[in-house]
């Protein structure tokens, strides 16, 4: 069995908070359980940090906090 994975999901705009997803199996199924929590419709997931584009689920570690983006949030970018 994979070891248990839970990420924070948080609007680009919120400094704290969020919703806990627990083992996403794909970027695709983060978005939308992500999108279903935060009541946003997310278009992508992005490091906190660097703001990066994380394309991978496998390179979100276990308790780490990203950003899901709307349409609206990324035309900042």
């Amino acid at each position: 069995t994979p070891a248990l994975k839970i990420i924070t999901v948080r609007k680009l705009s919120a400094k704290r908070g969020g919703s806990k997803v627990a083992n996403p199996q794909s970027i695709q199924e983060l978005l939308s359980v992500g999108s279903s929590l935060l009541g946003i419709h997310a278009i992508k997931v992005r490091r906190m940090n660097s703001e990066g584009e994380i394309l991978d689920i496998n390179t979100i570690q276990h308790n780490e906090v990203v950003y899901l983006t709307t349409e609206e949030d990324e035309k900042e970018f």
